[in-house]
């Protein structure tokens, strides 16, 4: 009988030559052994597959296809883990060389649902907020999705997968169901690593805003307290708006 690993990792790639060889060094340092790489690659033109199959002693799978978006990426790759729990980490993210050993401690300790570590963010470390859900959004539920949680993978068959209606939040939609329907969540604290604001959420932070809104609305949360709330944050974000 074939033991699978504890945990997967799951990274959506689309040529990501410049970023993946940081990422992969990481993966090849970790100080925790039992864990799978499962790469969802969006038909990369470039060296990103190439330097993928390069790397030494990681149990990896490639899968290449085009696809519509990052989360439907990731839908893919979570269709082929065997993990027991996933942790989605972008292409250009850092993680410590003793994070997932700290992860499977955590799930060892609280075998909850979810493992919330800490993450570094623009030089700051952030946690989860635990109270006042309608405010912070994802943040409520973890301190990341990327680096910053440890999901576990069956709750996808209670939840669904990542929805493709929210190109940019459906982490947030995905992770507020999973707390509302019962997932127990585990705050733990060690920083795992660092997560990049340079994909969708720091490319379009107007689209980002307005999207969380609409979670939110998704999620059962007031919608007149949800229209102040966006309006307050589309002025406060006014000088980063394209």
């Amino acid at each position: 009988m074939i033991k699978k690993p504890l945990i997967s990792i799951v990274t959506a790639t689309l040529n990501s030559e410049k970023q993946i060889g940081d990422l992969i060094g990481d993966l090849e340092r970790q100080t925790f052994r039992d864990f799978e790489w499962v790469i969802a690659d969006g038909l990369s033109s470039d060296r990103t597959v190439e330097l993928l199959r390069a790397a030494r002693g990681i149990d990896m799978k490639i899968d290449q296809a085009r696809d519509f978006g990052v989360y439907d990426a990731l839908n893919r790759g979570l269709r082929m883990t065997s993990g027991e729990y996933y942790l989605v980490i972008g292409s250009d993210d850092r993680l410590d060389h003793d994070a997932l050993a700290n992860y499977a401690a955590a799930v060892q300790e609280s075998q909850a649902d979810i493992i919330s570590s800490q993450v570094r963010i623009n030089g700051r470390t952030v946690a989860r907020k635990r109270n006042h859900a309608w405010f912070w959004g994802i943040r409520s539920c973890v301190s990341s999705h990327s680096i910053g949680a440890l999901i576990r993978t069956s709750l996808h068959d209670k939840h669904g997968y990542y929805s493709r209606r929210f190109p940019i939040c459906a982490d947030q939609l995905f992770l507020m169901q999973a707390r509302n329907g019962g997932a127990r969540i585990h705050d733990s604290d060690f920083v795992a690593g660092e997560f990049f604001l340079t994909g969708l959420t720091g490319n379009d932070p107007a689209g980002m805003i307005c999207e969380s809104y609409r979670v939110n609305i998704a999620a059962g949360h007031d919608r007149l307290l949800q229209m102040a709330l966006l309006l307050l944050r589309l002025v406060k974000n006014f000088r980063s708006i394209r």
